[in-house]
Order: C-alpha cells, then sequence, then structure tokens
C-alpha cells in the first residue's frame, strides 16, 4: 500500500495528481487487514548511499506507521505536478474517486500513486482506493475500469502489486493492468510486488524527467537504471514493468 493511505492520482495530458491522510485510512479501516497482507522485506534492505543506514531503509509502505506515512509519496505527486504546466493536482480529502472518474476520459496520461486492493478471490472487485463521496465509496475497482472510455496514452499505477491478477479461462489475467487496457489505454505501467515508498518517489521523479524526451520503455529502463545506484536491491526498483504498446 502506498504510505499507509497517501492516495495520490496523477492525470497528466491534463495531469491530475491526488493524495489522501492515513488518518482516513484508519478511520474507513482501510489498513493491513484489507487484501492481501503486507510482503516481508528482504534482509537486506535497499539504503540510500546518501542516509545512513537503517534511517531510511526500503520497506514495503504498508510497513510504515503512520508518522513516516506521507512525505515520499505526496512528494512524488507534487513533483510530477509541478513538472506539468496543464497539471490538476487533488490532494488528500479532495481526491474523491467521483472526481478522478470525472477526469479520466480526457486525460492524455494517468498517474495513481495510492493504495492497490488485491483480490485474487474475485478480481474484479480489485480496486484502486480514493475517496469516497458524491455517491462513490472510494474504491476505484476493475469492474468499474472496465466500463469506462479512456483515451490516455499511458497510465502509471504507483501502487502496490497491480500489475497482478488471476488468470482467466482465456488465458488473460483480470486485474487493473488488463482493466486498463481494456479502457483504452495502450500502455500500462504496474508493479508486481508490495513498493517501498521512498525508492518509489526517486524512480517516479526520475521516469517523468525523461519521459516526454526518450518514451515511456526508454524512460522507465533509464529510471530504473538510476534508483539502482541509491537502491541496488532489486526489490527497491524492479517490481515496476510497462505492458501494451505505447503510443
Amino acid at each position: 500500500m502506498r504510505a499507509a493511505r497517501l492516495v495520490q492520482a496523477l492525470v497528466a495530458g491534463t495531469l491530475l495528481v491526488v493524495a489522501t491522510s492515513p488518518l482516513a485510512e484508519a478511520q474507513r479501516g482501510l489498513g493491513k487487514g484489507r487484501g492481501r497482507q503486507p510482503a516481508t522485506a528482504p534482509t537486506e534492505q535497499p539504503t540510500p548511499k546518501d542516509q545512513p543506514a537503517g534511517k531510511d531503509q526500503a520497506q514495503p509502505k504498508e510497513e510504515l506507521g503512520a508518522e513516516l506515512a506521507l512525505p515520499w509519496s505526496e512528494g512524488e505527486a507534487r513533483v510530477i505536478g509541478q513538472r506539468e504546466k496543464d497539471a490538476t493536482v487533488l490532494v488528500r480529502a479532495d481526491a474523491t474517486e467521483s472526481q478522478v472518474k470525472k477526469l479520466l476520459p480526457t486525460a492524455g496520461v494517468v498517474h495513481l500513486a495510492t493504495h492497490g486492493e488485491l483480490s485474487e478471490d474475485d478480481p474484479l472487485s480489485s480496486a484502486m482506493l480514493l475517496v469516497p463521496g458524491g455517491g462513490e465509496d472510494g474504491r476505484l475497482e476493475v469492474r468499474e475500469v472496465f466500463g469506462l472510455d479512456m483515451h490516455a496514452r499511458l497510465v502509471v499505477l504507483s501502487a502496490c502489486e497491480t500489475g497482478l491478477g488471476k488468470l482467466s479461462r482465456g488465458d488473460e489475467l483480470v486485474g487493473l493492468q488488463r482493466a486498463f487496457l481494456y479502457a483504452g489505454t495502450p500502455a500500462v505501467v504496474t508493479t508486481l510486488w508490495k513498493v517501498d515508498d521512498k525508492a518509489t518517489f526517486e524512480l517516479v521523479r526520475s521516469f517523468y524527467t525523461r519521459l516526454e524526451g526518450t518514451g515511456p520503455v526508454e524512460a522507465l529502463r533509464q529510471a530504473q537504471v538510476e534508483t539502482m545506484r541509491a537502491f541496488p536491491h532489486p526489490y527497491a526498483w524492479a517490481a515496476f514493468g510497462l505492458s501494451g504498446l505505447p503510443r
């Protein structure tokens, strides 16, 4: 889960950025007991070269306490928003599912940095968690994404396990990744395990710095190489992958 319950959604082309507080998640009961349990971090934690060992060790976002929940995830959203002149930034209470749904069809690039909830038993209920309100429950579920008409050239799901799902009888992996592709997006960046907050901030910042000049495939590769210098363990940077055919 991205930083206990910091929800950030970023839509670029138009660009949308969203963030909510860990307190809101605790009040809604969307903590560790929901969905899959937190992964166990590797014994050899990736530590930034410029920080003392143990101070900023990478660890799954669900493992972070409320006092460490916000800094890097919210920073990620704001950094990306500052790079785009036409960005719309929604943080904390403004990051509602209803508003995100309203903006998704016209977005050119979508970046969702939030808690991703995986349901292996019912993959259509897997969701990106946003803020409830306006008749919405705050869960942008796979079944809802399948019904969207999107025109974004790229979607980045910067949350935990967004590349996972359940294999269907037709050999398709049913999950968030497949749903966004079906909704009309030609390329989706997702993750295969519980991602670390600070390492993800560094990777995403590097990715968007390169995106316009190199395209998403090369931008992601270079961002992973750069992140590897500060966080050598593959746990910190190798979860991200791109599916589809960028255009």
